[in-house]
């Protein structure tokens, strides 16, 4: 919510913003994924781009409604200077149902809260086309399987050695980019922790795999299949191959020469 008063500043000036003036802005502070909620809760107006382009969201204008002056301001000056202000301090997270009491005069017939459903773990045979540049391996792996273990595939899968660390990145349902470490970072998750079926991926979707830092190495993973009726997939398997793998290492021939 905070990010969200930040972000209603801008309309203190003008009723409306222009996104490309601000996209960089805008990715933090809201995020994307609040200003689709504050559009869907009326605090917001947006129109969009007439332009059809299918994998993105292009917005022309984003403009502030009547109801959202009145209520950000609202929350801003009654919650966050009170014990919501002090909560954030303490570290504690905010739970569904805490604004009811302070909004329920307003909104008599307000009754209950929307609660997002925890993500199901997905089992099954997931089915990724691993590709870097033109070439590209599929590759089967049970859901039960740890990244780490999916990490092994593709190196094996294109004759990689596995010497350099690593990380997947993906988006969670929320569309928040999620990073996945080696066991080596002293960052969490480790990959030996988030299993396949835990990240509840659909086919369509995508993950980033980044090998070795110094060359920086890109998979892109799409998944393009769930077979759920497979659900004791011992391994990770090879289903199809296209291209040579990349040399991992150029070496410099003059490199080798001695006299």
């Amino acid at each position: 919510m905070e990010r969200c008063c930040i972000f209603f500043k801008h309309f203190y000036e003008d009723n409306f913003l222009i996104p490309a003036q601000k996209k960089d802005e805008f990715q933090y502070f809201p995020g994307w994924y609040n200003v689709a909620l504050l559009q869907m809760f009326g605090f917001i107006r947006i129109k969009t781009s007439q332009q059809k382009i299918d994998t993105f969201w292009l917005i022309d204008k984003i403009q502030c409604t009547d109801f959202g002056k009145v209520m950000i301001p609202f929350l801003e000056a009654d919650i966050f200077e009170r014990e919501f202000v002090l909560k954030s301090i303490r570290g504690n997270k905010f739970q569904f149902g805490e604004w009811q009491s302070l909004l329920q005069p307003y909104f008599p017939e307000w009754n209950n809260n929307l609660i997002m459903k925890e993500p199901e773990f997905q089992e099954g045979e997931h089915i990724f086309k691993v590709s870097i540049n033109s070439v590209w391996r599929r590759i089967g792996i049970s859901g039960d399987h740890e990244l780490e273990e999916l990490s092994d595939a593709i190196l094996y899968a294109f004759d990689f050695d596995d010497d350099h660390l690593y990380q997947f990145t993906y988006k969670n349902r929320k569309g928040i980019s999620v990073e996945v470490y080696a066991p080596q970072f002293d960052e969490d998750p480790s990959t030996t922790e988030v299993r396949i079926g835990d990240m509840s991926l659909n086919p369509g979707d995508a993950l980033f795999y980044l090998y070795d830092f110094g060359d920086q190495w890109e998979f892109t993973l799409l998944l393009e299949k769930i077979d759920e009726n497979n659900k004791e997939i011992s391994a990770p398997i090879i289903l199809e191959s296209y291209g040579e793998s990349p040399e991992q290492y150029e070496f410099d021939d003059e490199f080798f020469e001695f006299e």
